[in-house]
């Protein structure tokens, strides 16, 4: 029986110390203030680690979504402008660029059938079609 019962007091003792108390001299508020700093820290810390393990895939894909989005904007806008052969957008203005020999042989044709008033039905040419186009042509035509 006295073995229990000091197990009893034992467990007393050690709930008694480990119970919520307000600290009320300075050396318990100082141990109180260390303990609650050091968990913050921990908590900012794991915070943090996981934060990170979340952003490095979220930049990674960040930038190649620019670039993607440059490498396409620099092909089918910036380069078609720069060769002067964005204005060819349909079937028929491209065998005019072809045959004519040109720019200016195109412009003058297209401009001729336009104002004859042809129908509605156009077929447009291929982006990768426009995109090599202007990648053989010489700039400044």
């Amino acid at each position: 029986m006295s073995t229990q019962n000091n197990t009893n007091n034992n467990r007393t003792q050690r709930r008694r110390k480990r119970r919520f108390t307000i600290p009320t001299t300075t050396r318990q508020f100082q141990t109180c203030l260390q303990r609650l700093s050091l968990k913050g820290l921990s908590c900012l810390f794991f915070i943090a680690d996981h934060a990170m393990y979340l952003l490095g895939p979220l930049l990674i894909a960040l930038a190649s979504v620019i670039i993607v989005g440059l490498t396409y904007l620099y092909f089918c806008v910036m380069l078609p402008m720069m060769a002067g052969t964005n204005w060819i957008v349909t079937v028929d203005d491209y065998h005019s660029y072809k045959n004519g020999g040109g720019h200016h042989a195109a412009l003058s044709s297209s401009a001729v059938e336009g104002a004859e008033g042809q129908s509605n039905e156009v077929e447009h040419i291929s982006t990768i079609q426009s995109i090599l186009l202007a990648v053989t042509t010489p700039t400044g035509i």
